[in-house]
C-alpha cells in the first residue's frame, strides 16, 4: 500500500489473501520481500511503516538497505495506533485522501470495525464479517507516514 503524497491518493501495490478454507496457507514471505524492493527501486520511497509481527527479521534487514527509511510500527500499542486511527478518520472526514478504485481495498475498509478503547479508537475485524482488514491497518500506516513524515522532495510515496 503507498499513498502518493502528491495526490493524496492511496493506491495497492500488492496483495496477499488467504484462499478461503486454506488453513495452512501461509503469506509468502519472499514474495512481500520483492514487492518492497520493486517500491523502494521503482519509487521515491520516503518511509516504509511496517508491523513487524512474524517480519522483524525481514524489516530489520531492510532497515540495513534502506537506513532510516524503515520504521517497525507495533500496531498492537493501542495508544498509538489509537492517534493514527484518528488521524485516518478525521482525514477521511475532511475528504483528504482518495482510493485508487481497488475493490480489495473497499472490501478491508468496510470489514474493518472502530473498537473503542481507552487509548481511543482502534480497528479490528468486525464479528459479523471475519473478512482481512490488512489494506485498511496499511492505509492507517502509510497516512501516518505521511503525517509526521517530512518529505524532502517534491513527490514522496509511503
Amino acid at each position: 500500500m503507498e499513498l502518493d503524497v502528491a495526490l493524496q491518493r492511496f493506491v495497492v501495490l500488492a496483495l496477499w489473501e488467504r484462499p478461503k478454507g486454506d488453513r495452512r496457507w501461509k503469506v509468502p514471505r519472499a514474495d512481500v520481500r520483492a514487492a518492497i524492493e520493486t517500491a523502494f527501486n521503482t519509487y521515491n520511497v520516503m518511509q516504509l511503516y511496517a508491523d513487524p509481527h512474524y517480519f522483524r527479521d525481514m524489516l530489520e534487514e531492510l532497515g540495513e538497505q534502506y537506513p532510516e527509511r524503515v520504521t517497525q510500527w507495533a500496531t498492537n500499542a493501542r495508544v498509538r495506533m489509537a492517534a493514527a486511527t484518528d488521524r485516518f478518520a478525521t482525514g477521511a472526514y475532511n475528504r483528504a485522501y482518495s482510493w485508487d478504485g481497488s475493490d480489495a481495498f473497499r472490501r478491508h475498509i468496510l470489514a474493518a470495525n472502530a473498537e473503542v478503547t481507552p487509548a481511543g479508537d482502534v480497528i479490528r475485524k468486525r464479528a459479523d464479517k471475519p473478512q482481512p482488514i490488512d489494506l485498511a491497518v496499511c492505509a492507517i500506516l502509510a497516512y501516518e507516514a505521511a503525517a509526521t513524515i517530512v518529505p524532502e522532495p517534491e513527490y514522496a510515496i509511503y
